[in-house]
């Protein structure tokens, strides 16, 4: 009899197999699930010569914080992420539609078991003044300020 360990952090359903000579090898599938998201967080980010940041994910509420020129934006796709900012998928069978509104409008979709939206959402400001838009899916809330 042999024990031994296996672990993994990338999802899936790996196969995995123990073979040793004179002995007929042995096989067992695994499931590797991702942990709930913990927020949304914005990735890809095309800026008009600014930055954008974006706080630690929190299922309360997420902050980004922009500075692009006067007038300018920025665009970004959607994540679902962990914790610690890692990608993970939301849902295996259903797409999920995040909704931004307040100075900017739109929705992006990430897709079934997907982490990442395939589209982009705008943020901007107009003159110099900081303009807030959110995005909203369920229980999770990114709230992006921008400053020109």
């Amino acid at each position: 009899m042999a024990t031994f360990w296996y672990g993994d952090t990338a999802t899936g359903t790996p196969t995995i197999t123990a073979s040793a000579t004179s002995y007929l090898s042995g096989t067992q599938n695994e499931t590797i699930t991702s942990p709930a998201p913990e927020g949304l967080s914005l990735t890809s980010i095309t800026d008009s010569g600014g930055s954008v940041s974006c706080g630690t994910p929190s299922s309360d509420a997420t902050t980004c914080t922009a500075s692009v020129s006067s007038g300018g934006s920025f665009t970004a796709e959607v994540d679902f992420v962990n914790s610690v900012s890692s990608p993970v998928v939301y849902s295996t069978t259903q797409a999920s539609t995040i909704t931004e509104s307040g100075h900017d409008t739109g929705s992006v979709t990430i897709a079934a078991g997907a982490t990442t939206s395939t589209s982009t959402i705008t943020a901007s400001t107009s003159g110099s003044s900081t303009k807030t838009s959110t995005l909203k899916f369920g229980p999770y809330t990114v709230t992006i300020n921008v400053t020109g």
